[in-house]
């Protein structure tokens, strides 16, 4: 094709990218398995023990994927590697990303709460909350999440979550 036709076609297929956001990739939760797809191409796979409790609905912003699991919210990069962990007083109900904001709900009993997480990009904190003592309840599951790996996957273990510092402990003994 020549002339002003064959321009509009190549403007409307930028146009397509750009309104498309570039990619498809979208989280998907099935049972206990956080994957990426892009179409038909599986990207990575992340899964969790039943022990961590409850996942949430995944959220994207910002290129980065989001993810309850239990009192954590977890943030991985494009090739699935934990990018960022955010600590929070009670299992994770729901996140929202819509309006360019990053939201948890925790639901506690007897109470439901809401936290602003910066994205990994503006610094990964919580906003709205005061962050005294360690609270044992997390950091308990922090413990009980280290000591779910088999010893001869721990190295494994620690790549797939690095923040954790159990398991760097756990590794560290083993060697």
């Amino acid at each position: 094709m020549r002339g002003p036709g064959r321009g509009l076609l190549l403007a409307l297929a930028l146009l397509g990218g750009v309104l498309g956001g570039g990619t498809g990739a979208e989280p998907v939760v099935e049972g206990r398995t956080l994957r990426e797809e892009d179409g038909a191409t599986l990207r990575w796979t992340r899964t969790f023990p039943e022990a961590l409790g409850d996942l949430s609905v995944p959220a994207t912003l910002g290129g980065t994927v989001y993810l309850g699991v239990g009192p954590v919210v977890y943030a991985f990069g494009s090739r699935g590697q934990t990018l960022a962990r955010y600590d929070l007083p009670a299992p994770v109900s729901s996140l929202d990303s819509s309006g360019g904001t990053l939201r948890a709900s925790v639901r506690g009993e007897g109470y439901e709460e809401r936290f602003t997480l910066t994205p990994v990009q503006g610094g990964g904190g919580v906003q709205e909350r005061v962050v005294l003592a360690p609270d044992p309840w997390v950091t308990g599951w922090l413990r009980r999440a280290a000591a779910l790996p088999a010893e001869e996957a721990l190295g494994q273990a620690v790549a797939q979550d690095p923040l954790n510092p159990f398991l760097a402990l756990r590794e560290a003994r083993a060697a």
